[in-house]
């Protein structure tokens, strides 16, 4: 047998509640009526819940109200009351509301409406349901590379993730932290429950205590409270008011949101962010030195790109393979020329500038292949343009024997040195990878070649 449609109906007039206890929607749904959105008896309801229908006339809830609401039940559909069909009912739809409807709809107009929002929730909570499966089976993709680095970074996400450990993920923006806590949180026993995140460069300094503690009045507003079973990723932590790091030192301690005899406890688990050096700001007295070892009991550094460099190529093909899939075009592959000039830039944005280029390119790329007319950066200078130490023209190709061959030799000694290492190689040659690449091919050299030297 289906299960019924779960409605919740809030504050609705009379004539409106009798058009939903009719016997035909009776049967298809299940009504409760309640006098109260925000609570707390309403807010566990909601959990449990598809549809809630509100009257959103004598000013009972705003659009800005409602709006919250929306973001924080995405997966139930909102559906407003008006006396009137007037024009501001488009604020409200603007806010969330999946749809509006007057006092006196009809018992049709409403059936429609209903079932109409019936399928909207299902699509959601399916897609829902395959976003999850694709973090649970390839969460861990998302963290692209091979280099030394990223191979370390992977093996302690994957050791965390399990375990209800607090994390703290520190690297410079745009290194990929909030990639690396949802991999975390997807693949930690608390993934069916929410990860909820709050971007403290992005907030106010004076919302920042009420966003995650709520009110007297309305703790189940709370970000905490919203956390329960699920985890609370705090961005730019070291934004934080003093006054909320010692409400949050006691949370850690209490697991409460106020000292009240029936305020239940909440199982959070805490993962942070910060592109600062947490340590000195503790060091100068800012950062209370409690909290940073309750929020850090494990710390992982994001490396910068510049310190991964054999990664680029990897991260490169990922964003052309998105960017083929998000405009339905055929695969995006990179001309050699092209991928030396990724390799030799100074990445001083990160991987987010990686990606960004990586849009520009396609967009301008007429083939299937981007070259190197097609990179575009934002900056001057984009090469790096450390000195060459060697006396031998390594970017030469003149033909002439000696040269030639006092190439050759160079290149077979620093990678033997390096054990043929081709991006420590490249570094002490002064050339790009892929310049080093081409040479190899050119001379034929193979690791045997030492014998040369």
């Amino acid at each position: 047998m289906q299960s019924k449609t779960k409605i919740i109906a809030v504050n609705i007039p009379i004539k409106l509640s009798e058009k939903l206890m009719t016997d035909f929607l009776e049967n298809q749904f299940s009504v409760t009526m309640v006098d109260n959105l925000y609570s707390h008896a309403t807010a566990t309801l909601i959990e449990q819940s598809h549809i809630v229908i509100l009257n959103t006339d004598d000013n009972l809830y705003s659009a800005k109200q409602l709006a919250s609401f929306c973001q924080s039940n995405p997966f139930v559909e909102v559906v407003g009351i008006v006396r009137n069909d007037n024009d501001e009912k488009h604020q409200f739809i603007q806010a969330g509301l999946f749809d509006i409807i007057t006092n006196d709809c009809s018992q049709d107009e409403l059936k429609t409406i209903l079932l109409r929002a019936v399928k909207a929730q299902k699509n959601k909570t399916e897609i829902s349901r395959l976003k999850q499966y694709v973090a649970m089976n390839f969460g861990f993709d998302n963290l692209i590379g091979n280099s030394k680095q990223m191979l370390q970074l992977k093996e302690k996400v994957k050791n965390v993730s399990p375990t209800d450990i607090a994390v703290h993920l520190n690297g410079p923006s745009g290194s990929g932290k909030s990639i690396t806590a949802k991999v975390i949180h997807h693949h930690s026993e608390r993934r069916k429950q929410p990860l909820l995140t709050i971007d403290l460069s992005a907030t106010s300094e004076s919302m920042i205590d009420e966003l995650l503690f709520g009110t007297t009045d309305s703790p189940e507003n709370a970000l905490l409270f919203k956390a329960n079973n699920g985890t609370l990723f705090i961005k730019n932590i070291h934004l934080i008011p003093n006054m909320t790091q010692q409400r949050l030192i006691r949370f850690f301690h209490t697991n409460k949101l106020n000292n009240a005899p029936n305020c239940k406890k909440l199982s959070v688990r805490f993962l942070s962010a910060s592109g600062m050096n947490l340590n000195s700001l503790v060091n100068a007295g800012t950062f209370e030195r409690e909290l940073y070892h309750l929020i850090g009991e494990i710390t992982i550094t994001i490396p910068h790109l510049k310190e991964r460099l054999d990664d680029v190529e990897s991260l490169a093909e990922y964003f052309a393979r998105k960017v083929s899939h998000e405009s339905d075009r055929q695969n995006l592959t990179f001309s050699r020329s092209a991928l030396e000039l990724l390799y030799n830039h100074h990445w001083s944005e990160n991987v987010r500038e990686l990606e960004n280029i990586i849009k520009r390119a396609a967009t301008l790329c007429r083939t299937s292949q981007i070259e190197e007319h097609d990179i575009l950066f934002i900056e001057s200078g984009l090469a790096s343009t450390s000195p060459n130490r060697f006396t031998v023209d390594m970017t030469a190709d003149q033909g002439n024997g000696i040269l030639d061959e006092g190439q050759r030799s160079l290149i077979v000694k620093t990678l033997n040195t390096n054990n043929w290492n081709f991006t420590q190689t490249a570094q002490e040659l002064g050339i790009g990878r892929t310049t080093l690449w081409r040479k190899v091919k050119k001379y034929n050299l193979k690791k045997e070649s030492a014998e040369l030297v």
